[in-house]
């Protein structure tokens, strides 16, 4: 069960008010043997700098208040140990322990070893500093420190359990190794000055379950990154009541190098200003709470996004990911998405280019500046289906000609700028293997790329459009197989971009293929043209532009 936080308030008053049961006993310099330090002794009173050499244990008792007179310290090197108990808890502090800084703290030298349990630091430069020592702390105070209550860097291992880090005038608890061990849980941290909890990335999967802050200077956890070390071998971050604030350090981007993985768990919380993936990420998977990530303003465009580079994989399943210049840029790259919210980016929720491979289902895409979803290379392979676009401040989706075949038809479009799927053509062969096009209850406007408008379909090509497809485009140039094969109750619809202007309409060159049937051809120059092919076509309308606007029927 959780420590209840009023046990706080009595902790200050015993540590404070109590008094020596046995006669006061002078501490300096260095401890030659083993030794026990009882409450007969106590109070031991600092009055120099105290070293404990290697091999040599100090243990101290309940009840014993340990009181520096002066800005001393206390360096081990071999073993301290301190036992309290609940209502007899041993004291580390000066003789002014509201006082952050009136003595230096204790220091664990590389290779030292620190047990404490029911035990109070007070009022230290930092209370306690681990260096590449073994610590472990249960249900222990780290309180008033001019700095940090606990610090722990290079190789350290440290465990805490059911303390509490308050009144510390920098963080409660500060973690600045990149290959650390241990574990913090069940903990309280209150009234620090800056952040309760600050640590290098590569250390967040120390913070385990039942940690509470309160009414900290910063209401959320530092995470200092490094840009080069950042996450090593396979790490798992927890979710936190506070965000965790990827901003902290000197770099405030997060890199997962190739070979490592970071896993975020349900209910994260990331504040961000740029994430780079060259191993994998995977965030969300079987929770309730979602995981967030987003800028530390409020503001589109105020953090860069999640960049997954060659060979990355990122999967996000019931995430939102919002305010980026763009939400995910994927080159040659894997990208999932289920269930996930990508909104109020500056320009894209998604950008992928390369030989991408993405699939989306399920996801929402709402108020991004450009489009939801854009599709910029040609080798770009996977599925978009069961999404929700709405609000783009262009196209819903930008797409290469070659990737439209990705476009599931359970897809829904509201209040996007341009209320149409853009599709650029702008090769040689826009289509040169089968592609099936669904309908998405849109046109799909081949002329998202003004300088090309026409969409060619290779001559190993089969392109296949299913009933209830409409285009509306500059021109379409079959070498291929076209395959538009509508119904009476849903019709192919072939339509001018602009009704105040033309298109080309259909050109069949020497060669090529095709059916039609229940097709409507409007607004073209030219409706169908035949260059030594014979497609079939059965049940459809020719509507042609002619200065009188008359329109003819083809059955």
């Amino acid at each position: 069960m959780p420590r209840p936080l009023v046990l706080l308030a009595p902790i200050m008053l015993l540590v404070i008010g109590a008094t020596a049961a046995g006669a006061a006993t002078n501490i300096a310099g260095t401890i030659a043997a083993s030794q026990d330090w009882t409450i007969y002794g106590s109070p031991y009173r600092l009055t120099g700098n105290v070293t404990i050499p290697g091999g040599v244990t100090v243990t101290v008792r309940p009840g014993v208040q340990v009181i520096a007179q002066g800005s001393y310290s206390i360096t081990v090197q071999g073993r301290l140990r301190a036992f309290g108990t609940q209502y007899r808890p041993a004291v580390f502090k000066s003789t002014t322990p509201t006082a952050p800084g009136s003595w230096t703290g204790i220091y664990f030298a590389p290779g030292s070893v620190g047990w404490f349990a029911y035990t109070a630091f007070w009022a230290g430069g930092s209370c306690v500093t681990v260096n590449g020592a073994w610590a472990k702390f249960e249900r222990c105070w780290f309180l008033y420190a001019a700095q940090d209550g606990l610090v722990a860097y290079n190789e350290a291992a440290i465990h805490v359990d059911s303390s509490t880090f308050a009144h510390n005038q920098r963080h409660g608890l500060y973690v600045e190794t990149p290959y650390p061990t241990g574990s913090i849980d069940d903990c309280i941290f209150m009234r620090n000055g800056e952040y309760p909890a600050y640590l290098k990335a590569n250390c967040v999967d120390m913070l385990g379950s039942d940690l509470r802050f309160y009414y900290n200077g910063i209401q959320s956890i530092g995470v200092s990154c490094s840009a080069n070390d950042d996450i090593v071998g396979t790490k798992t971050w927890q979710g936190q009541p506070v965000p965790l604030d990827l901003t902290a350090g000197s770099s405030a981007t997060l890199l997962i190098p190739a070979g490592a993985s970071l896993s975020l768990e349900p209910g994260c919380r990331l504040l961000a200003d740029r994430i780079q993936v060259y191993g994998s990420l995977t965030a969300g998977a079987g929770g309730q709470l979602p995981v967030i990530i987003r800028g530390v303003e409020d503001t589109a465009g105020c953090w860069s996004g999640i960049f997954l580079f060659a060979g990355s994989s990122g999967q996000f399943t019931n995430c939102i990911i919002r305010l980026a210049e763009t939400g995910f840029t994927v080159d040659n790259a894997t990208l999932v998405l289920n269930d996930t919210v990508v909104h109020d980016c500056q320009y894209d929720g998604i950008f992928a280019a390369g030989a991408v491979d993405l699939r989306v289902v399920g996801g929402r895409f709402h108020s991004n500046g450009r489009s939801g979803i854009h599709l910029h290379g040609t080798t770009i392979s996977g599925i978009v289906d069961h999404c929700s676009i709405s609000g783009s401040g262009d196209y819903p989706i930008f797409t290469m000609a070659a990737n439209v075949r990705m476009l599931g038809a359970n897809n829904v479009y509201r209040d996007n700028a341009q209320q149409a799927v853009g599709v650029a053509c702008n090769l040689e062969t826009d289509l040169s293997s089968s592609h099936i096009w669904q309908p998405q209850g849109i046109p799909y406007d081949l002329t998202a790329r003004p300088d090309s408008t026409v969409l060619r379909v290779g001559q190993n090509a089969t392109w296949n459009l299913t009933p209830g497809v409409t285009l509306a485009g500059g021109g379409v140039d079959v070498a291929g197989t076209l395959l538009a094969m509508g119904t009476a109750e849903e019709p192919l619809i072939f339509t001018a971009a602009d009704l105040n202007s033309t298109w080309q309409g259909l050109k069949f060159y020497p060669g090529s293929a095709g059916a039609l049937s229940h097709c409507i051809i409007e607004y073209a120059t030219t409706g169908i043209l035949m260059q030594s092919a014979s497609p079939r076509i059965e049940h459809c309308t020719i509507l042609l532009v002619l200065p009188s606007r008359s329109s003819s029927t083809l059955r």
